[in-house]
């Protein structure tokens, strides 16, 4: 690779080498740093101070135009979650039913019911995280507690990359390297925003879509939360092992997430799993922006099994993006069974024994709050998403409705366990 190439790299954010799960280097190829540098040099070259973050400064919390430049006056941290509670997650379809589900879940004396109802804005489109557009909702959510998720991107073809196309680049897809969990990496087919051209926009189409999402949210998740730091980019025609991460200004998506956050008393929860460079996690300590943990991802096949989770995050057994714990549970070896079992006192290594004990065991836990997959608690083994594979994803209903699953006896027990 020549100094030039090198030099081009440095310039326009793009990172030659990167340390995936297993701790090895992985470097890019020249073939694909000049695919992505070809997409970088296309772009706005804005100056330097276009955006000027003042944390915790004099200026009111919001956005001060000085001349050519703005002004993120922001709190350094993020406004706060309450803690020790608890909630459910169910993939919603039906927008009228989230109030139902929060009244029942409000009964039991949870908090949250959190959902992907960023629902398919057009016609036909399938997945809530492939949606036309993050700026609009199908339907106004006036609901309480509300714990929202941020999707990451949108549909190529979709209403947001129509009415601001300046702010993506095509040519390339959003993805993530090979790990443990997709040995082949990711690529998810949706265009990158770019990181030039949204600064000298001053970040208006981002702050939009956090506004508008947290106008009707207790608590969001940012998808992907490496994204504010840095992007996987996979040129078109290429594998995701062939990708190379781009780097973006990070500072100043933190600084509109916090001052979104404190203007709709929305707190922030970043999904942080995968491979991700221990500087991240810093930055979300630092801005109060929630970590996730995620029992499924954590399990180790030794002891002890399992860390605690620490007090800034919300734990879960699982996420939508995993097999439900059923099916998890059936495919891990016989050591690994034992240790959960003794680690966390199950009555047998039965699924329903070991998810009463996990879920028990997250509940004392210091997380603020724990979340619940609704349809683990009836065993369901088909997941809800297989990310790479739209066919079998966002296509089965959950087995049981709300009027089932509130004469569901082993349901509210476990959720009463949570509750305790």
């Amino acid at each position: 690779m020549t100094a030039n190439l090198r030099e081009l790299a440095r310039r326009y954010g793009v990172q030659l080498s990167y340390v995936d799960t297993a701790g090895n280097e992985q470097t890019a190829t020249e073939e694909a740093l000049r695919a992505v540098l070809r997409k970088r040099r296309r772009t706005t070259r804005p100056a330097a101070d276009v955006v000027i973050v003042e944390w915790d400064g004099e200026l009111p919390y919001g956005y001060h135009r000085r001349g050519d430049s703005m002004i993120f006056s922001a709190p350094m941290k993020a406004y706060a979650p309450p803690a020790n509670t608890w909630g459910i997650f169910t993939p919603i379809r039906d927008v009228a039913e989230i109030a139902r589900y929060r009244r029942w879940i409000a009964s039991l004396g949870g908090t949250y019911v959190a959902t992907l109802p960023l629902l398919p804005s057009l016609p036909g489109e399938r997945s809530p995280y492939s949606p036309s557009t993050r700026l609009r909702f199908e339907s106004d959510l006036a609901i309480d507690n509300l714990y929202l998720d941020f999707p990451l991107g949108v549909n190529p073809r979709g209403n947001d990359v129509r009415d601001h196309p300046d702010q993506f680049v095509s040519g390339v897809s959003a993805g993530a390297p090979p790990d443990a969990f997709f040995p082949q990496g990711q690529v998810w087919g949706f265009p990158p925003l770019d990181p030039d051209n949204i600064r000298a926009h001053h970040h208006e189409y981002f702050r939009a879509c956090i506004a508008n999402h947290m106008a009707r949210a207790g608590v969001l998740r940012i998808d992907h939360v490496m994204g504010l730091h840095r992007l996987f980019w996979v040129p078109d025609g290429m594998q995701a092992k062939d990708g190379l991460y781009v780097h973006y200004p990070a500072e100043e998506l933190y600084a509109v997430l916090t001052i979104e956050s404190h203007r709709h008393r929305c707190a922030v929860v970043g999904e942080d799993l995968g491979t991700v460079p221990r500087y991240v996690p810093e930055a979300m300590r630092a801005h109060g922006v929630r970590r996730m943990f995620v029992v499924q991802y954590e399990l180790k096949d030794e002891d002890p099994p399992l860390r605690d989770p620490e007090a800034a995050s919300v734990a879960s057994i699982n996420t939508h993006d995993m097999p439900p714990f059923a099916a998890f549970w059936s495919q891990q070896s016989e050591s690994m069974r034992r240790r959960v079992v003794r680690f966390v006192d199950a009555k047998s290594d039965d699924a329903l024994d070991v998810l009463e004990a996990l879920l028990r065991w997250l509940g004392r836990s210091k997380a603020e709050i724990v979340l619940v997959n609704l349809e683990d608690l009836w065993l369901e083994t088909e997941p809800v998403n297989v990310p790479g594979q739209p066919e079998k994803s966002w296509r089965h209903q959950p087995k049981l409705g709300l009027d089932d699953v509130r004469a569901n006896a082993t349901v509210l027990r476990l959720l009463r366990t949570i509750a305790r």
